[in-house]
């Protein structure tokens, strides 16, 4: 199996990260986790927000808040499920056919509304730069998606939900941006 994550357009990168394995230290990473994390438990009612330290606490409710934005866009938003993992063949969704290669995903956050699905990637990033190359990712999940669950892709749609935006200079201050996929 393979993930959208473990595909690696520089091969010393794919070498590293995937066939050698070298660990690396990675605090982004981590506090990319623990907000994960603690997005996960308090939507599934599990812990309140005031659980979690300051920076995750922060970045939460930045998310919290954007939920409630798109409630407004999407009417009867509800929580369909959280850390959703995807596992499909790949020859379902290409012509490649060489034997039982499996494609994984997880989806951050899946919510149902009135006219659909929506599939939202929660971003503890610094700033907005990759925000096409994140789009790609969930447009595969949502093709990934519609495929296993039967529903057509153009009920799906696909959001970014950045909850940690700081600048390149640290001040303490931590925005958040919608970012809502609008082609195919």
């Amino acid at each position: 199996h393979f993930s959208y994550s473990s595909i690696k357009t520089k091969p010393y990168e794919f070498l590293i990260e995937n066939i050698i394995k070298i660990p690396s230290a990675r605090t982004a990473t981590d506090f990319g986790l623990d907000v994960h994390n603690a997005f996960e438990k308090i939507m599934m009612n599990q812990a309140k927000i005031d659980d979690f330290d300051d920076d995750v606490k922060r970045a939460v409710q930045n998310g919290l808040n954007a939920i409630e934005s798109l409630k407004k866009q999407y009417p009867g938003l509800i929580i369909e499920s959280v850390e959703k993992k995807i596992d499909l063949p790949l020859s379902s969704m290409t012509t490649y056919d060489d034997g039982p290669l499996i494609f994984t995903g997880k989806i951050d956050a899946l919510f149902k509304h009135d006219s659909g699905y929506l599939i939202i990637d929660y971003k503890t990033s610094k700033n907005d730069n990759s925000s096409s190359e994140y789009k790609q990712q969930l447009s595969v999940y949502r093709k990934m998606y519609s495929l296993l669950e039967g529903i057509p892709e153009e009920k799906i749609g696909i959001c970014i939900v950045f909850v940690a935006l700081r600048g390149s200079i640290n001040t303490g201050k931590f925005d958040w941006l919608v970012e809502v996929g609008k082609r195919n």
